[in-house]
C-alpha cells in the first residue's frame, strides 16, 4: 500500500463530503415538496400533515401515502398527471439514494484503479475484500456520481416548485391552505 501524505486524504475527504451532504440536501428538499403536495392534497394544515408524513420513515411508504391522497383528490388531471410524474421520479432515485446513505465510505488505495486517491461508496460486504476487487468487478460511487444525483434532485425540487406548479396549485384548490 503506498504512503499518501495527509493532505491529499483531506483533499479527497473535502471533495466527498461536499458533495455527499449536498446530493442528501438536494434529496430532503425533494421530500419538503412531496410533503407540501401531500398537504395541499389532503387539505390538512401544515403542522398535521407534516406530522403524518414524517411519521412513516420509509419514502417508499411516503411516496404510497401521497399517490393515495393524490388518487381521492379532486384535483385537474393535469396537475394530477404532473405529480404522479414526479412522485415516480423520485421513486426512482430513491434506491441511489438509500445506496448512498447505506454504503461504507473508504480512501481507494488501489494503485491500479481508476478512482486511486479518492473516497468512494461500497456496499458494506465488499469492505473487507475491497483491496481484491477490480475495477470491473467493484460497485463503487464516487464525488463525482454524488455531484450528479444532486443536479438530478436539484432539478426535481425545482420543478416540484416551479411558477407552473404553483399555478397548478391556484388553480386545484378551491379551499383555504394554510
Amino acid at each position: 500500500m503506498p504512503v499518501v501524505h495527509y493532505s491529499v486524504f483531506q483533499k479527497a475527504e473535502k471533495e466527498f463530503t461536499e458533495a455527499f451532504g449536498q446530493s442528501l440536501i438536494q434529496w430532503g428538499v425533494i421530500e419538503q415538496r412531496l410533503c407540501f403536495w401531500f398537504q395541499r392534497l389532503t387539505g390538512m394544515n401544515e403542522k398535521m400533515a407534516r406530522q403524518i408524513f414524517y411519521t412513516v420513515t420509509s419514502f417508499n411508504a411516503r411516496s404510497r401515502m401521497l399517490r393515495g391522497a393524490l388518487s381521492v383528490s379532486e384535483i385537474p388531471d393535469y396537475t394530477a398527471g404532473f405529480l404522479d410524474c414526479a412522485i415516480k421520479k423520485a421513486v426512482s432515485y430513491d434506491t441511489f439514494r438509500n445506496q448512498v446513505v447505506h454504503r461504507e465510505a473508504l480512501y481507494d488505495f488501489r494503485e491500479s484503479s481508476k478512482t486511486v486517491g479518492r473516497y468512494i461508496l461500497i456496499e458494506g460486504k465488499s469492505a473487507l475484500r475491497f483491496t481484491a476487487i477490480s475495477d470491473d468487478d467493484a460497485d463503487v460511487f464516487t464525488a463525482d456520481d454524488l455531484l450528479v444525483a444532486r443536479g438530478n434532485f436539484r432539478e426535481l425540487a425545482r420543478l416540484s416548485r416551479t411558477p407552473f406548479s404553483a399555478q397548478l396549485i391556484r388553480n386545484s384548490f378551491k379551499y383555504a391552505t394554510t
